[in-house]
């Protein structure tokens, strides 16, 4: 899979969520572990319906920011 639909999928789960009440706007974080061993998470502070593709964070295995 494409990382470009991997964040699009991120993106719709934390719309899906907060739709569905399940998180309150800024509440928790999404992420998903890579094939390389890399993540791509949510920011903090960010609500989850206004989560887009563009400000995911792609982070190296030991924190640090790709």
């Amino acid at each position: 899979m494409q990382i470009e639909e991997i964040k699009d999928q991120i993106c719709d789960v934390c719309h899906k969520m907060w739709q569905r009440g399940i998180v309150a706007a800024n509440d928790g974080n999404v992420s998903v572990k890579l094939e390389d061993g890399t993540f791509l998470c949510t920011p903090s502070g960010v609500s989850k319906a206004a989560m887009t593709p563009e400000i995911l964070v792609h982070l190296a295995a030991d924190g640090s920011v790709i």
